[in-house]
């Protein structure tokens, strides 16, 4: 509430609150990183997703956060790992392996990008960002006809987006 009412230090008091009572809360951990990104302090929460993490190393949601953190801070190795170790827990979320293509992509290896956004998209075809994002990697690859059936595939599902216009205009 404090959030949606623009009361921003209210709202950051209320969500650190509840994860004082319970540091694993995914609702509360969720509502934090999304304000915090939008204030652009997602760094800040940093120390307390390594703390969650702590207590429960299983958590698939903390590692992607933390994955998210680190790559907004500029530590694309601890990104990766993060990442990776979200994908082990769980091998079918498409959001995470969007999230892992990305950091590829910035350490320049398109490669893996691919390897990681193709087996993505086969297991959820409907995911725009996956796409997208498998868009941008054919591109820097090279593998403009692979990128144009990509899009193709992706037009037929949803005509109306955007980003998938303008990842293949990069693509080419």
């Amino acid at each position: 509430l404090y959030s949606a009412l623009d009361r921003p230090q209210e709202a950051e008091k209320a969500f650190r609150s509840a994860l004082r009572r319970d540091p694993l809360s995914l609702p509360a951990m969720e509502e934090l990183f999304v304000f915090l990104d939008r204030s652009g302090r997602l760094e800040s929460l940093i120390p307390d997703l390594q703390a969650a993490l702590k207590r429960e190393d299983d958590s698939l949601m903390h590692h992607n956060w933390l994955g998210l953190a680190y790559r907004r801070e500029g530590n694309l190795t601890g990104a990766e790992q993060e990442l990776r170790r979200a994908m082990e827990l769980g091998p079918d979320q498409a959001g995470i392996a969007a999230n892992l293509g990305i950091v590829y992509l910035q350490l320049d290896r398109t490669g893996e990008a691919v390897e990681v956004l193709e087996r993505a998209l086969n297991r959820d075809p409907t995911s725009i960002e996956v796409r997208t994002n498998l868009l941008v990697a054919l591109g820097k690859n090279a593998n403009v006809a692979r990128a144009a059936a990509v899009f193709e595939e992706g037009k037929k599902i949803r005509p109306d987006v955007p980003g998938l216009y303008n990842a293949m205009a990069y693509a080419y």
